[in-house]
């Protein structure tokens, strides 16, 4: 019997559009049924709480605009941690319907789990001689974050669209100032103790997050732009097969390897997530090599705004 939570890469949507029913949604609105392992996951027994760490909860925007670190230096690699008992939504988008102004989810947030996260991320670790040897620390921190933020529409649109548990607590953890790929596999890698614990893992992003590819600008025509972000998507999963433990250098070089990449994501903070989730499975200790990834890991491909893109799920 399996006791670990699954940890999931979840492409989020346009904004409240899954929410709305929007037509161009539809595909990926199916992968969330009843019928699917990520609806099942939510609702899996073992599911105490949740993590999401959502592309939209970046620590350099939360930190330079909220003035959180008052003397401007040592903001590399954090991580913000939300500590708030009772999160209200943040409606973090623009532009569309007023209903899309006035959903609402009961679910509280988990201070104990938040203390736990910055814990096990600031962890110290040390050999005989009394040196520090978190090899994680040397990448990313932790700080709480006590504002009332709320949970944005990475953490709520897909828990409404699934129709999850609320009551259920969620604390939400940020990306780092960078996107550096190995501080973000590391910060899933400090979390993956929390599988064990009935801790269900998001990743809150999307497989491809070209915003002028979407709505027909840039030059590149509706099929070149298909035929680019499926070669990509291809292209991540086989990169996520082949990628252990002792080979992340391969993931990390993701912009340099995948074909497409720069055209598929402008900017990185989408994909980061996935590598958050990837981190929780190569924290576990023991490694993956391609057959535990090809039994244990699924992509659940579907289609936004007719451009092809995927989930995945470890288990």
């Amino acid at each position: 019997m399996n006791i670990k939570t699954s940890a999931i890469f979840l492409g989020h949507g346009g904004g409240p559009l899954p929410l709305l029913k929007d037509a161009s949604h539809r595909s990926m609105i199916e992968t969330l049924s009843k019928t699917g392992r990520i609806w099942k996951s939510f609702h899996d027994p073992k599911v105490k709480s949740i993590i999401f760490v959502s592309a939209h909860y970046v620590s350099s925007s939360e930190l330079s605009s909220n003035g959180l670190y008052s003397n401007g230096s040592g903001n590399s690699g954090t991580i913000l941690v939300q500590c708030e008992a009772r999160p209200k939504l943040l409606f973090d988008y623009y532009g569309f319907p007023p209903e899309s102004y006035e959903y609402e989810m009961a679910n509280p947030g988990s201070v104990e789990l938040a203390e736990r996260i910055v814990s096990l991320i600031n962890n110290d670790v040390s050999d005989k001689e009394g040196n520090d040897i978190n090899p994680i620390k040397s990448l990313i921190h932790a700080k709480l974050d006590k504002r009332h933020r709320g949970f944005d529409h990475g953490v709520f649109v897909p828990m409404l669209a699934i129709n999850a548990p609320q009551n259920i607590p969620i604390v939400t953890v940020s990306l780092a100032n960078d996107h550096d790929t190995s501080a973000h596999i590391a910060l899933g890698q400090a979390l993956a103790p929390l599988r064990n614990d009935g801790v269900l893992i998001i990743g809150s992003g999307l497989g491809f997050h070209n915003l002028g590819a979407f709505f027909g600008g840039g030059g590149v025509s509706a099929e070149e732009v298909k035929k680019r972000a499926q070669e990509f998507d291809d292209g991540l999963e086989i990169l996520l097969r082949e990628t252990s433990e002792k080979k992340t250098s391969m993931v990390e070089k993701w912009r340099s390897t995948l074909p497409w990449s720069q055209f598929c994501h402008p900017t990185a903070e989408h994909l980061m997530p996935l590598f958050v989730v990837l981190g929780t499975v190569l924290g576990t200790g023991s490694g993956y090599d391609t057959e535990v990834c090809l039994e244990y890991m699924e992509r659940i491909s579907f289609d936004m705004m007719g451009i092809p893109t995927s989930h995945y799920i470890f288990d």
